[in-house]
């Protein structure tokens, strides 16, 4: 078994849902989704960020960013404190979302989305294949995981179309970062996941969208109340 980023978590089965005929197969494509997202493709992102800024200099570009730019990076408090940790521990830490924040609004040298803009909503066609397109499927690919947190279950075709796209894109960035990817997302394709591994793969996701929330509005709630930080009763 892999080492993933579901591994160290203990699991409540009662949590979940318990699926029957179809869905039992339904639920263990979307856990090896939720492996490929988070252990490959969140690794690539990491890569591509470290290939232009080292992790040891990242909080000093975030500083040195305008006040502007820096609150369009939108950070939560966590990813304010990986910033600080990254010097001395590196990328690892990083999720997909603070890996993004910080291609997209710090690098300068990685090729953009070839619509030259960031935070599309639509998938970036066929022949767009630039760096900058990939990172955005890889958001996009997220952001579509845990739209689909509830149901924990990705249809065969649906899977088959998202893999194909995964590996299109592991094989481009691994030309950009020289850094290997393709054979883990081989293996997880080929792993036969025990339910307790599938359910932890679950969880972790659905933790994941829970604390999203709740960090998005504890952002929301500091930007509404930071223009009255020392104003006069």
């Amino acid at each position: 078994m892999m080492q993933g980023f579901w591994e160290k978590r203990e699991v409540n089965d009662s949590s979940i849902s318990v699926a029957s005929g179809q869905n039992l197969e339904g639920r263990s494509r979307f856990a090896k989704l939720g492996m490929a997202t988070n252990d490959v493709l969140n690794k690539a992102c990491r890569d591509v960020l470290e290939s232009e800024i080292p992790s040891s200099d990242i909080e000093n570009k975030v500083n040195l960013l305008s006040n502007k730019k820096r609150n369009n990076m939108k950070l939560y408090t966590h990813q304010e404190d990986l910033l600080k940790k990254a010097k001395h521990s590196g990328y690892k830490e990083f999720d997909v979302s603070l890996t993004y924040k910080c291609i997209r609004n710090i690098c300068s040298t990685i090729p953009k989305p070839t619509k030259g803009k960031w935070g599309d909503d639509s998938m970036p066609a066929a022949g767009e294949v630039t760096v900058g397109d990939d990172i955005e499927r890889i958001r996009l690919i997220r952001n579509e995981l845990t739209a689909h947190v509830s149901s924990a279950s990705t249809p065969q075709k649906e899977f088959d179309d998202t893999w194909s796209l995964m590996s299109d894109i592991c094989h481009r960035l691994e030309t950009f970062t020289g850094k290997k990817y393709l054979d883990d997302l081989k293996s997880i394709e080929k792993l036969t996941l025990r339910r307790e591994d599938e359910n932890a793969i679950i969880e972790k996701v659905k933790l994941q969208v829970i604390l999203e929330k709740m960090k998005s509005n504890v952002l929301e709630l500091e930007i509404m109340l930071k223009p009255n930080v020392g104003a006069k009763n």
